[in-house]
């Protein structure tokens, strides 16, 4: 949400979406306007597929050459998860969800701010982490 870095609140759908990721990722990723790449998109739940780059024009082919009374759903998914790479990438928030769960679970920003620089404080583990979103909320 990068339109959180100019001072304004996620639009184009995201107060739909947003609130219906998993534990407090939504309010994390509205708040600070972290940006998510990639597989990454599809692990948050923003997607629900996730190919390579290199094999959009394949996709793009076989989903063009599916004869008009065959475009199911089933039949589109099917056609999409060929394409799916058996190996994707881990999330690379997954070391911090719980951190994320934890300071982003409060009824207000400075009650997540305080809770992100006991966690900076303290020095525990995800501290790096906080104080990155930290420095990105005081930037807000």
């Amino acid at each position: 949400m990068p339109e959180t870095a100019l001072g304004l609140f996620p639009d184009v759908g995201a107060t739909h979406f947003l609130p219906r990721l998993p534990g407090h990722l939504g309010m994390f990723l509205g708040l600070t306007g972290y940006r998510l790449y990639g597989s990454d998109v599809f692990h948050s739940g923003l997607a629900t597929h996730y190919i390579e780059s290199c094999d959009t024009t394949r996709l793009s082919t076989d989903l063009i050459s599916l004869p008009t009374d065959e475009c199911t759903n089933d039949n589109v998914n099917s056609i999409i998860k060929k394409f799916q790479p058996q190996n994707i990438a881990s999330f690379s928030l997954d070391p911090y969800l719980d951190l994320i769960d934890e300071c982003f679970d409060a009824n207000s920003v400075e009650e997540i701010m305080d809770k992100l620089n006991k966690k900076v404080l303290k020095k525990e583990e995800g501290s790096d982490f906080a104080l990155e979103q930290l420095e990105a909320l005081e930037k807000m």
